[in-house]
């Protein structure tokens, strides 16, 4: 396990030496979601945000909550379905509960509360694509978002390192996010002060801890947002978004005699985190990102 204070620049930093990052903000975010897979209707993208001390009280407690349960790295995919080392839980319900509230006890009790988490409905962006002749990518566009929402929460004037989990194409794709963002014309460059970059190749999420926070919280939006595709299907044209609740209440008591059931695990990051379920981005939400591209979305 990679720790972040082994990233520091000398090969044996004395304990008090605190790791070379020059920002005050340091963000680890994942995505959950495939627009290659016809099974998957939702992507998301998202992750955390903490100083350095913060990640370190993290890493200690987020360690500590796997060494207790003995299960070497959080990977949503793997932890859903039982998979390697996740076959532990099955059939034991409570301690696979246990086990993510200390994941998010960690992630809480080491202060971090800053957290950034954006999801795109993929066949909507199919459509606007084809509509309008463009190539727009479901990820960039989830990420561009998010350089909005960080330039929101942090402003123009601080410095943001982001490391994003390795995927294929993870270069092209932040910077086509980047793209998107310079010619932005609303929010002038939302990205200018943000250095996106992945996850070098010598490691992966298995090795960084605060990758494995973001797995968590874009797996659980993804889960969250996925079940409502169905409303948006049948969602009355030209709905405006005050009576999507409204609407959305009357569905869900039609198809499962309830009002629409959050995720627990979902609820409970909202809670000690401060998490939102952030912008989910629609048909309607591409209409309007156009307006804010009049010269075209750059070398796309």
């Amino acid at each position: 396990m990679i720790r972040l204070r082994d990233l520091h620049t000398l090969p044996n930093p004395p304990d008090d030496a605190v790791v070379c990052v020059v920002s005050v903000n340091l963000g680890f975010f994942d995505n959950s979601g495939d627009a290659e897979d016809p099974q998957h209707k939702v992507l998301t993208v998202g992750g955390f945000f903490a100083n350095e001390s913060q990640w370190a009280k993290f890493e200690d407690s987020w360690k500590t909550n796997l060494s207790a349960y003995q299960v070497p790295y959080l990977h949503m995919k793997e932890f859903a379905h039982f998979l390697g080392p996740f076959a532990i839980f099955k059939d034991h319900d409570e301690e696979r509960r246990n086990f993510l509230r200390g994941c998010i006890s960690a992630i809480s009790g080491a202060g971090i509360t800053q957290s950034v988490c954006h999801g795109i409905r993929l066949k909507d962006v199919g459509t606007f694509n084809k509509e309008y002749n463009k190539s727009v990518d479901p990820f960039s566009f989830c990420l561009y978002i998010a350089f909005i929402d960080i330039q929101a929460r942090f402003g123009r004037d601080t410095h943001i390192e982001l490391i994003i989990d390795r995927f294929s194409k993870v270069t092209k794709k932040i910077y086509l996010a980047e793209e998107y963002s310079r010619t932005d014309v609303f929010f002038h460059h939302p990205a200018f002060n943000i250095a996106a970059r992945s996850l070098s190749e010598d490691l992966s999420f298995k090795d960084v801890m605060p990758l494995q926070a973001a797995d968590f919280l874009v797996w659980e939006l993804r889960k969250s947002q996925a079940k409502y595709d169905e409303w948006f299907e049948i969602r009355k044209p030209g709905s405006q978004k005050g009576q999507w609740f409204p609407e959305l209440l009357e569905w869900s008591i039609e198809k499962w005699v309830t009002v629409p059931n959050e995720r627990r695990s979902l609820l409970a990051l909202h809670a000690a985190c401060g998490n939102d379920e952030g912008i989910f981005v629609t048909y309607k939400t591409l209409l309007k990102a156009e307006e804010f591209h009049p010269n075209g979305w750059g070398d796309v």
